[in-house]
């Protein structure tokens, strides 16, 4: 089984990116407090309508729960393979965003 599940903040703003074929998609990481001290910053990926929508609602330092799951890629550059791992967004939650300086009261 293979499931996450993660709560964190974005650590910058969302940018929306296409493949060669005309895919939507977007990488991002969030910061995941582990204790009182502590964060892992999380690598993340989300495809499609998904991405479209999470570029344009969110921003850096907004709350955002995760579910998807764990993936593993490898590539070659100059003779050196690197290897990343990454949670493929299945769906995301928008938990909360900071008060913004823009923002007009009701």
């Amino acid at each position: 089984m293979n499931i996450v599940c993660l709560v964190g903040r974005l650590t910058a703003d969302p940018e929306l990116r296409k493949t060669a074929s005309g895919d939507s998609f977007t990488a991002f990481s969030i910061a995941v407090n582990r204790d009182k001290n502590k964060a892992d910053f999380i690598n993340c990926v989300a495809w499609g309508k998904l991405a479209d929508n999470f570029c344009f609602y969110k921003k850096k330092g907004d709350l955002i729960g995760i579910t998807g799951s764990l993936n593993t890629r490898t590539y070659e550059r100059d003779g050196s393979t690197t290897r990343i791992t990454e949670v493929h967004c299945a769906n995301i939650e928008y938990i909360s965003s900071p008060k913004r300086e823009d923002e007009v009261p009701f």
